[in-house]
């Protein structure tokens, strides 16, 4: 099926974005010089914007059309791309620690708010559409793919981000691209999925 391939490609992307939370403590602390409690104070925003967006995000995707929803997950990922190009840019801000902490947090409630719906809601409905009585086993064969996908990625990761933050995250940005492309094209699948029958009724 190629809309497994295309629900796999942008999981193995959004896992790896997902787990930039796991990174970006070490990254205030090494370019921004914060404490250990500013950077992990700052951490807390992603988790409080995945709340609110997922419930607010099946919602509005019972709500929407395949195709508004493709273009609703391009821009929320495209708003999460743009989140890691900033923290791209931060180092050269000379910011002072408290607006460094209260800008990360916002950058990061944002992030959390954009890529929590993309990453959980497709999969979820796709699976249960899609895998039928199979769908607990198609769910986790998506998850370990994923998570295969995110161990290989931060098995390296840590080698660029100990060079070079910068390096790191035009990488982490590429994979947020990814992500955007292959998310928008699944769900323009699943468009046409849904428009198929009444094409044919129509005809």
């Amino acid at each position: 099926s190629k809309q497994f391939w295309l629900i796999t490609a942008s999981l193995m992307g959004q896992t790896i974005m997902w787990d930039f939370l796991l990174m970006v403590p070490l990254y205030l602390r090494d370019t921004l010089g914060l404490s250990v409690a500013g950077a992990s104070m700052a951490s807390s925003a992603f988790p409080f914007g995945s709340l609110f967006s997922v419930l607010v995000g099946g919602f509005m995707f019972d709500k929407l059309n395949r195709r508004a929803t493709a273009r609703l997950m391009a821009f929320l990922l495209a708003m999460a791309a743009s989140c890691i190009l900033m923290f791209y840019y931060m180092p050269q801000l000379s910011l002072s620690d408290r607006f460094a902490v209260n800008l990360s947090m916002a950058l990061l409630f944002i992030f959390g708010l954009c890529v929590s719906p993309c990453y959980y809601i497709p999969m979820s409905v796709f699976s249960i559409e899609f895998g039928g009585p199979h769908s607990g086993f198609l769910v986790a064969l998506l998850d370990a793919i994923a998570f295969g996908a995110t161990a290989c990625f931060y098995y390296f990761a840590g080698e660029i981000a100990d060079r070079s933050w910068a390096s790191f995250l035009i990488v982490l940005f590429a994979v947020a691209v990814w992500s955007l492309v292959m998310t928008f094209f699944f769900m323009l699948g699943e468009a046409r999925k849904r428009e198929e029958p009444s094409r044919t009724l129509a005809n």
